[in-house]
């Protein structure tokens, strides 16, 4: 299909696609106020998201903001895990940290997390990586990923401490809403 410049400034037919050029950017709200319990052997699942590619061989840049409060105890240890699969393959874990960690929990995204305990046991955590697609996929294929939490004591996704408290409903200033944005970059 050949490419046609129009008068008016249109451009059709086939997509011109420079390196360096963002093909898609979505970005996914998670809402919802949920509640994970003592958990520090096992990964609790929050959430999944879907992203459907434009281009072929193309980068994503990922990008992660997590917020909520450690109720139980704002010293408790808590981390988090994000893996992604290409049109239903294996997972491939992302992000994560290999300095000192243990084998249970060696790929997670952090170092130890705790709650702020000037901050009554209050995170908020961003983070930003890329996903280097070079032969991983191709255009219209569908990566899913996974975000996981471990850790003591009890983690309120999305939930401020001071939401817990009597400080009137809703809270003063809102409250938190986690996000996770994918922008997928030509190469």
């Amino acid at each position: 299909m050949a490419i046609t410049f129009h008068p008016d400034g249109r451009v059709t037919g086939n997509k011109l696609k420079q390196p360096g050029m963002i093909l898609k950017v979505q970005s996914d709200e998670i809402y919802q106020i949920t509640e994970y319990s003592n958990s520090p052997g096992t990964y609790q699942s929050i959430d999944n998201k879907n992203f459907v590619t434009e281009g072929t061989n193309s980068n994503l840049l990922v990008q992660v903001e997590l917020n909520g409060a450690i109720t139980g105890s704002a010293n408790a240890d808590n981390n988090f895990k994000m893996d992604y699969n290409v049109a239903g393959g294996s997972y491939t874990d992302l992000n994560y940290n290999t300095v000192n960690t243990n084998s249970n929990n060696g790929n997670n995204m952090f170092g130890n997390i705790r709650g702020d305990s000037t901050q009554n046991g209050g995170i908020n955590i961003f983070t930003t990586f890329l996903i280097v697609g070079n032969g991983i996929w191709s255009a219209g294929q569908t990566l899913n990923f996974r975000l996981f939490r471990i850790g003591e004591s009890t983690f309120k996704m999305n939930l401020a401490y001071s939401d817990g408290a009597s400080v009137g409903s809703p809270s003063r200033f809102g409250r938190a809403v986690s996000k996770i944005q994918f922008t997928e970059i030509s190469t």
